[in-house]
């Protein structure tokens, strides 16, 4: 069965123990990719700004699963992207600064 697609983490998988990235290796292992039809994809918790500074334009070649899945990127576009609801932003830094309890609203968070 042909390899389809190709999927990697960015931290200690592409990134040396300094966090560089050989863009120059990089190239080259997508060029021989993108000739035999193999898509090539990074899932990282890191945000697509951190990506993009890494890559350069590389992100036009791939897939970018980034924010521990919360947002996609093909071809350095959005597909698809989960955000927090400002409501559920106010609600989590006002528990956190102490200026809410648990109790006020059930224990959760809506």
């Amino acid at each position: 069965m042909p390899i389809k697609m190709i999927a990697t983490d960015m931290d200690g998988t592409l990134l040396d123990p300094r966090g560089e990235l050989d863009l120059p290796r990089l190239t080259a292992v997508l060029d021989q990719l993108e000739e035999r039809d193999i898509k090539f994809v990074i899932a990282t918790g890191n945000e697509i700004q951190r990506m993009r500074l890494l890559l350069g334009d590389l992100t036009e070649r791939m897939t970018l699963i980034v924010a521990n899945g919360a947002r996609i990127f093909e071809k350095n576009e959005m597909l698809l992207g989960t955000f927090w609801q400002p409501d559920l932003i106010a609600d989590t830094l006002a528990y956190f600064s102490g200026s809410r309890t648990r109790g006020a609203s059930g224990g959760h968070f809506h």
